[in-house]
């Protein structure tokens, strides 16, 4: 812990950010959710692409902070345009669902995408669904099949559960 208490002190955002997730789930360090928060944002203006991401989703549940998804979705696009993976496919479902901005389904079907191109796995789920349901797109049993196989593939249970419904 002294070694990271001296990179904070040094200002490297890594661990500044380290230390946040420390404070928030008191790992060797009294618990501390507020310091956490302020350390994370530290961190995220700072440009660290983990804290940018956990600043996206403190704004999005209103953790520690109040909601606000259009915060939020700011965070999560700074992150992703820095090639943070799992903020592309949280921007992709905040477009998506329409939460606090108004919903763009081709645009969270790009960055889906992009997000499962990139290593997100669960981005097929979602973009199975979407070819599954006629959200955004229409309907195509056939590719919803593709995407959700890729998904169940890779491990992810929604995708498995998913496809077991469209079979």
């Amino acid at each position: 812990m002294s070694r990271l208490f001296h990179m904070v002190d040094q200002e490297y955002p890594p661990a500044i950010h380290t230390f946040s997730v420390c404070l928030e789930k008191g790992i060797g360090v009294e618990k501390n959710e507020q310091h956490a928060f302020e350390y994370c944002k530290a961190a995220a203006d700072r440009g660290n692409c983990a804290a940018l991401h956990n600043m996206g989703c403190n704004y999005l549940e209103g953790r520690i902070c109040a909601k606000d998804p259009e915060l939020a979705l700011r965070y999560f696009s700074s992150a992703a345009q820095k090639g943070y993976v799992a903020s592309m496919h949280n921007s992709a479902y905040v477009v998506d669902m329409g939460i606090g901005v108004e919903a763009d389904g081709e645009l969270a079907l790009r960055r889906y995408k992009w997000a499962y191109d990139n290593g997100h796995i669960q981005s097929a789920n979602n973009i199975g669904i979407y070819f599954m349901s006629g959200k955004h797109v229409n309907p195509d049993i056939h590719q919803a099949q593709q995407w959700l196989e890729k998904g169940a593939a890779s491990g992810d249970d929604y995708a498995k559960r998913h496809l077991a419904k469209l079979k």
